[in-house]
């Protein structure tokens, strides 16, 4: 079941990649961007920190970084449990809590 689940994931993040519109940065903002996103992957995966309580990331930086990790678990066949949060951000762009908003919410509770 839970590679059920993470197929489904992975299905509706390849359909939301390509209707993703890819903003112009600098080659120094891109690796900036992509340090964060690998630093947040790395933290999730080593100190269990939920993507979607992320206060330092933006809610692009979070969904990439969700986004990787779900590519990490697929291509290696792995099992990860994701939060409901972390789904929810990854299902619709946005956090529950932060709508509108460029930063992640302080989260500690778990939906």
């Amino acid at each position: 079941m839970p590679g059920l689940k993470l197929q489904i994931l992975d299905k509706i993040v390849h359909a939301r990649n390509r209707t993703h519109h890819v903003e112009t940065l600098s080659n120094e903002e891109i690796v900036s961007h992509q340090m964060t996103v690998c630093k947040a992957v790395e933290d999730r995966i080593c100190k269990r920190i939920d993507l979607a309580s992320r206060t330092d990331l933006t809610v692009q930086q979070a969904i990439d970084a969700l986004r990787l990790l779900l590519k990490i678990v697929r291509r290696n066949d792995l099992s990860a449990d994701f939060s409901s949060a972390e789904i929810f951000l990854l299902v619709h762009g946005i956090s529950r809590k932060s709508r509108g908003s460029t930063t992640l919410p302080l989260a500690g509770v778990r939906f």
